[in-house]
């Protein structure tokens, strides 16, 4: 008898590829839509609307409920624990095209200030007249005291025979049943309302002065080309960060007063003409220039498009130097051209822009050393041809020697011109 070997149906095993189970699937569907041809059209659109809306509403989530909260309550402090530079900066002290000192806030700036206050007067741009005045009315208070000091010395050393008269008077007064004390009063109280005057007028003088001072006193204007101070604000719908900017070309004390600007007054600050367009073009290149993203330069009393502010520019977002000549053509909202060159600049208006003169503008020294090279060597070579042009003829002897040196090199050929 034979011996058959039984094995269990669980051992057994189909092996499929996916290949396979694809194809059969394929297969089956178009089976179908050879019947219902709507099918596949059908079943695409579904498909594609809900791969759609769960991009949609996971996008939506994922703002709502992740990266809005990261934003808004964890990201600065990460950032400030982090030790992370966001780029957001509230003073930034400019020199020569670059920025020198930055601060993230007026406090900062206040406290590890690096450039230090000087008189205005002391400038000796703006040394005139004001000082001159300041000294005149402190001289005059001084000769008014002194005068007044003298008079009291004068009374005070009077001769008592003169002062006898003065002491008759209440006797007199006292037979006609009159009091004294009316006079004392009198001049006490014309003494008390005199000192109040004076003191007054003190704190009101001492106020003005206190202004006025804080006005007087300005960063040394030899260290620095212009200020910016970048008010920064938070669109929530959005979820971006935009500022305005406040260009000082002379930094005042008084400008480090902390005041926080809210957005309508800043709008009250704009000015209604903004350029919507602006190129700069210099040794054939051309570059545009935005005043608007992410900061608006564009607030009263501003200057743009100066020579220090558009190397700064030029650097920051072309990562180019900027050369000492170049070309602005820029066009406003109202549809006005402008045309400008190196040495003028832009004071914005609350209606109109203004051209003006541009101290900043400064003729690089390497460009310069670059130029003086130049014509050295142009001079150089000039020299040297007029010297080789300038050069002695030679003497008979000479012409005789070369004559003889050169006979032994060339041939000398008769030839008849009679032609014979």
């Amino acid at each position: 008898m034979r011996n058959h070997t039984y094995v269990s149906p669980t051992n057994e095993r189909m092996d499929v590829s996916f290949f396979n189970y694809f194809s059969t699937v394929a297969l089956g569907l178009m089976c179908y839509s050879f019947f219902n041809p709507g099918f596949v059209f059908d079943m695409s659109m579904f498909l594609a609307y809900g791969f759609a809306k769960t991009v949609i509403t996971g996008y939506d989530v994922y703002g709502r409920y992740i990266y809005k909260p990261y934003k808004k309550y964890i990201k600065k402090p990460l950032m400030d624990i982090l030790d992370i530079d966001d780029g957001l900066y509230e003073i930034e002290i400019v020199k020569d095209g670059r920025v020198i000192h930055r601060f993230k806030k007026m406090s900062d700036f206040i406290k590890h200030n690096p450039i230090k206050f000087i008189r205005e007067d002391d400038d000796g741009s703006e040394s005139g007249s004001g000082s001159e005045s300041g000294s005149s009315s402190e001289e005059e208070d001084q000769d008014q005291c002194r005068e007044q000091e003298q008079d009291q010395k004068q009374k005070e050393e009077q001769p008592q025979a003169e002062q006898l008269p003065e002491l008759e008077t209440p006797v007199d007064a006292d037979l006609t049943n009159v009091n004294t004390d009316i006079h004392e009063k009198c001049n006490s109280d014309s003494d008390t309302d005199v000192d109040e005057e004076i003191d007054t007028d003190d704190t009101i003088k001492t106020d003005d002065t206190d202004e006025s001072v804080e006005d007087n006193i300005i960063l040394e204007p030899s260290e620095y080309d212009f200020v910016l101070r970048n008010i920064y604000f938070e669109d929530d719908l959005l979820n971006t960060t935009f500022g305005y900017c406040l260009k000082y070309e002379t930094f005042r004390k008084s400008d480090t007063k902390p005041t926080n600007y809210t957005r309508d007054e800043i709008r009250d600050m704009l000015s209604s003409r903004r350029f919507i367009g602006i190129q700069l073009n210099t040794e054939g290149k051309n570059y545009i220039i935005n005043l608007t993203n992410p900061v608006n330069y564009y607030l009263v009393d501003n200057t743009v498009l100066d020579y220090s502010f558009l190397k700064l520019y030029i650097f920051n977002n072309y990562n180019e130097n900027l050369g000492n000549t170049y070309k602005l053509s820029c066009i406003d909202n109202f549809v006005e051209m402008y045309t400008i060159e190196q040495g003028k600049k832009f004071l914005v208006m609350k209606n109109v822009f203004k051209i003006v003169d541009d101290e900043t503008y400064k003729i690089d020294t390497d460009t310069e050393t670059e130029t003086e090279t130049e014509t050295e060597t142009e001079t150089k070579t000039e020299k040297n041809s007029q010297s080789q042009s300038e050069t002695v003829p030679p003497s008979s002897d000479d012409t005789t020697t070369l004559a003889n040196e050169c006979t032994n090199d060339i041939e000398i050929v008769e030839c008849n011109y009679n032609g014979k």
